[in-house]
């Protein structure tokens, strides 16, 4: 049985006026049954970010920051999109989570520490595409490690800008990936709309 180990603070917590540290850690199953539990656990995180007084400024304001910077005119859906995938890209450093544990970070956490790796990306990513009101966002799992072709290894944002069921690709945590790119091996895939 795996664990989900959920960061829910860290040592940033005075700077952004955040909560003190707290951890939880939750045994979730193994295989494609946890990966779905690991998913929905994902969804949680971010909408209860969402409605969290101090969190919920904090991933709008990041939001507000990649689309002005990217000079987005007034409903260019694609320009924000593409500004956010942009931002949690080139401003969140991925790092891999604890040893033996699927670590789960807050949106706000990840924004503070500027680290966090695929899920803690996708999680910010999707909290800042629902602040701005995309009408379509959800969380894609795949495997696309050949060596465990049944094993999820891999989570990105798929999003609709428009409403229109066009979804698209995020993968912030591929450098220099544009949106749109998915990788070109998929075994298998999961996805939690949010």
């Amino acid at each position: 049985m795996a664990r989900i180990f959920e960061a829910l603070s860290d040592f940033y917590s005075n700077q952004l006026g955040l909560p003190e540290s707290k951890v939880t850690i939750t045994p979730i199953p193994g295989g494609d049954k946890g990966t779905k539990a690991t998913l929905v656990r994902m969804k949680e995180i971010v909408w209860k970010s969402l409605r969290h007084p101090q969190h919920s400024p904090v991933i709008r304001m990041a939001s507000a920051k990649a689309i002005l910077g990217a000079g987005c005119k007034p409903k260019d859906y694609l320009c924000e999109y593409d500004a956010m995938h942009t931002f949690v890209r080139d401003k969140i450093r991925w790092t891999r989570d604890a040893r033996r544990h699927e670590t789960l970070q807050w949106p706000a956490r990840t924004l503070a520490m500027g680290i966090g790796d695929c899920d803690d990306k996708s999680m910010l990513l999707a909290a800042m595409l629902l602040h701005v009101g995309f009408p379509g966002v959800a969380f894609k799992a795949i495997a696309a490690n050949p060596a465990v072709p049944d094993q999820y290894t891999h989570v990105y944002v798929i999003a609709d800008p428009s409403g229109k069921e066009k979804w698209i690709a995020s993968d912030p945590t591929v450098d220099n990936a544009k949106l749109g790119w998915e990788s070109p091996l998929i075994l298998k895939s999961m996805a939690v709309e949010l």
